[in-house]
């Protein structure tokens, strides 16, 4: 399923330039042809979350109760995320 997973390193309603930089994610991730997850901000892990299965780029994409967020998860870092929630951007 992994490469069904896509992503984006710029877009009008990702972050500065420099988070992108600094912590090597991406602005925009896509699975499939459904609507893209934006990023949000980082979070701390929650116990509530379980990976999805997908991973892209050394990052693992779990999720929780809501199904408009994802999450970034680094494998062995797993004390805090980056939260990607799906919204229209214009």
């Amino acid at each position: 399923p992994d490469a069904r997973v896509t992503s984006r390193d710029e877009g009008h309603c990702g972050p500065e330039r420099e988070v992108t930089e600094t912590h090597g994610i991406p602005a925009i991730i896509s699975v499939a042809d459904e609507t893209g997850f934006w990023f949000r901000r980082f979070v701390p892990l929650d116990d509530g979350w379980g990976w999805t299965g997908y991973h892209h780029d050394g990052w693992q994409i779990w999720q929780g109760d809501e199904p408009r967020r994802v999450y970034l998860v680094q494998p062995g870092r797993q004390s805090a995320a980056f939260e990607y929630e799906s919204f229209f951007c214009f």
